[in-house]
């Protein structure tokens, strides 16, 4: 069991914010995403939705987990491509 079990799953409570930081290799970004994608299901528009990074590689690649994501439940893989250009995943700078 990963021993941060608990907060990781309080930050998938779409009813709160968070800031997420540990270091490199400890699963961030796959928190986020998932973060990401079920505030993806409640929210009316993908807009709505922003998550800022530090640097744009962090940004493209979660960004690409995301639609990947999407596109793996088969029933939102048009909705990937509907919503990849309104995806609010910026660094802080372009924020």
């Amino acid at each position: 069991m990963i021993a941060d079990a608990a907060q990781r799953e309080r930050a998938l409570d779409p009813a709160r914010s968070f800031i997420v930081q540990a270091p490199a290799g400890s699963g961030k970004t796959t928190l986020l995403v998932a973060r990401f994608l079920n505030l993806l299901q409640r929210a009316g528009k993908p807009e709505e939705i922003l998550a800022i990074t530090f640097t744009k590689k962090a940004a493209a690649e979660m960004r690409k987990r995301v639609l990947e994501g999407l596109r793996e439940t088969g029933a939102h893989a048009r909705r990937a491509d509907e919503i990849a250009h309104r995806l609010r995943i910026e660094t802080i700078d372009a924020f």
